[in-house]
């Protein structure tokens, strides 16, 4: 197969099962219009195996997995729809290397968490999410977040998968369910990371769409099951399990270090800060009018902002003045 990069989809298969996706693949790439696969499976499993294609290989871009057709003829056909010609397609693959290419640059020698992070910041300060076009393919997948600067969260973790696997980082496109700022549950996407022999979850979408003042956010930013479980749904058993959480946001487990964290944060004039609590506020009025009795009488700012992420109990402070 070409682009030797991570499969995690493909070493779940079995050995007749990994010739039908080998087959797709090799299709999708030399942009034929169907194939025939004849197999016992049943058409159902046989579109999985697509699936798992194209999540597997976001530089498939050029082809249309929303407009996937299939019949039977002596075996199951697959038909393909292309957005992109052979020459346009070329086009678009130069300008997103010259794009990406000062980040490549940069990160060539960093370690693979140091890769991580500025790969994830690029893509969450660089993209903006796209709602109103949502229904346009080219925000669905890597041409919208690394060429045109606005993504759906399915362009936004292709996007991630695709700088993460070049600079070889292993990287898997996850598709669930989560519970967005509004409260409704809808379609999501994000990835799953393995550095070091541990796997994080990492959405770069909501860290994108949390940024305020143009500060990172790091709420879903290489952290366990246990905490993305607590909006984000998934199929566990198809994904492998993320133990571990990054120490990137301070955990503070008693009101005793909440409001010294604060203070300390305050004294050091650090004007932008989060941090990860273990007590549940009723809303951000009630948080802000407890932070602002802590640092009553302290002249360092004039105005206190903050965010509140209830579901996982971040704290993000923004100091004015």
């Amino acid at each position: 197969m070409h682009n030797k990069h991570a499969r995690y989809f493909y070493t779940r298969l079995n050995d007749g099962q990994k010739l039908i996706y080998k087959n797709i693949l090799q299709a999708l790439y030399a942009r034929q219009s169907s194939i025939n696969i004849i197999s016992q499976l049943e058409i159902g499993v046989i579109l999985k195996i697509v699936k798992n294609v194209f999540d597997d290989n976001p530089e498939l871009f050029y082809a249309s997995e929303n407009e996937i057709a299939y019949s039977y003829n002596g075996g199951h056909v697959i038909y393909f729809k292309y957005l992109h010609g052979s020459r346009e397609t070329a086009g678009i693959i130069n300008n997103i290397n010259g794009r990406i290419k000062p980040l490549m640059q940069k990160t060539a020698n960093y370690d693979k968490f140091e890769k991580e992070k500025e790969l994830h910041d690029y893509l969450a300060r660089n993209v903006k999410y796209n709602q109103a076009k949502s229904a346009e393919p080219v925000y669905h997948n890597i041409t919208g977040a690394l060429l045109e600067g606005t993504a759906v969260c399915s362009g936004y973790s292709g996007a991630f998968k695709y700088l993460c696997d070049l600079s070889g980082i292993g990287c898997i496109y996850v598709t669930g369910r989560a519970v967005n700022p509004d409260g409704v549950l809808e379609n999501h996407a994000w990835n799953i990371v393995k550095i070091g022999g541990s796997c994080f979850h990492v959405d770069v979408t909501w860290n994108s769409c949390c940024r305020v003042n143009d500060d990172d956010c790091y709420d879903y930013y290489n952290i366990s099951d246990a905490y993305m479980k607590k909006d984000h749904i998934w199929e566990h058993q198809a994904y492998p399990k993320c133990s571990l959480t990054a120490k990137i946001i301070p955990y503070i487990t008693s009101a005793s270090d909440f409001k010294e964290h604060i203070i300390e944060q305050v004294k050091n004039k650090n004007n932008n800060f989060s941090m990860r609590v273990n007590v549940k506020f009723k809303d951000e009025a009630e948080l802000a009018g407890k932070i602002g009795r802590m640092l009553s009488g302290m002249p360092t700012f004039k105005s206190l902002g903050l965010r509140y992420n209830k579901n996982q109990d971040i704290i993000n402070i923004i100091l004015k003045g």
